[in-house]
C-alpha cells in the first residue's frame, strides 16, 4: 500500500529531474551564446 502510493511520486520526480537539469544546461548555453555574442560585436565594432 504505502510503495504503491510512493512509488509514482518518486517516478515523477526521477523523471523530472533530469527535465531540470537540461533547462538550467540550456540556460546556460544561452547564457554563453549570448556572451560570445557580445564579446564579438564589441570586438568588430572597436576594430
Amino acid at each position: 500500500m504505502f510503495r504503491k502510493t510512493s512509488f509514482p511520486f518518486l517516478f515523477s520526480f526521477l523523471t523530472d529531474l533530469p527535465f531540470q537539469l537540461s533547462i538550467k544546461r540550456i540556460e546556460r548555453a544561452l547564457a554563453v551564446t549570448k556572451l560570445v555574442e557580445f564579446s564579438l560585436f564589441v570586438l568588430f565594432s572597436t576594430s
